[in-house]
């Protein structure tokens, strides 16, 4: 049974810590010029984004009591839904692979197009490359514990101003580039307890 702990961000499969995908793709990343604050605060700003188009979803948000700063955001996402037809199976799933040994929480699981696909929701201004690795990991992890075939990877970028760009991932070295991250990490782990 996979369990999660929001505090630390871990995850636990039958009691056996497994790494994160944000913590294998995070070595892919470069924000050591962006300073602390910002950077919390630009975290914090995508949770709260994530957070009230999952509620959407769920059918259980109260847009009265939605900031204003998060309007436009969550704007985006109901225009993509509508202007794409995407249909929402999962949301917010966790997933894991007991294959490779990681696990994660993907954003969206759905069907675009006809196809089953995988959506990540963005709020930066410029997505980060390894989203490609990122969705590879939730794709194989998804393949592997459902015995389905996911179609497409995406990203979806939300915008300030209500709209949205949807970013295909299709470069098959993705899943190897998110393995090298993991063998990293795994041998941090073994080596010096991190």
């Amino acid at each position: 049974m996979l369990e999660f702990t929001a505090e630390d961000h871990s995850y636990r499969l039958n009691g056996v810590s497994l790494p994160s995908v944000t913590q294998c793709t995070g070595l892919l990343c470069d924000y050591g010029n962006i300073p602390p604050a910002v950077l919390q605060a630009a975290c914090d700003f995508g949770t709260n984004v994530h957070r009230a188009t999952e509620l959407f979803d769920l059918d259980d948000l109260d847009e009265d009591a939605l900031s204003p700063a998060l309007a436009p955001w969550l704007d985006g996402w109901k225009r993509f839904k509508n202007e794409s037809g995407f249909l929402v199976r999962d949301i917010e799933s966790r997933v894991y692979s007991k294959t490779y040994g990681y696990a994660g929480t993907l954003d969206r699981v759905g069907v675009l197009n006809g196809k089953l696909v995988i959506i990540d929701i963005k709020t930066p201004t410029v997505v980060n490359p390894s989203t490609g690795p990122q969705t590879a990991a939730y794709q194989h992890a998804v393949e592997e514990m459902n015995k389905e075939k996911i179609k497409g990877r995406y990203a979806l970028q939300l915008k300030g101003d209500g709209t949205y760009r949807l970013i295909p991932y299709a470069d098959k070295n993705d899943f190897n580039v998110f393995l090298g991250c993991l063998n990293v990490i795994n041998f941090r782990r073994k080596h010096h307890g991190k």
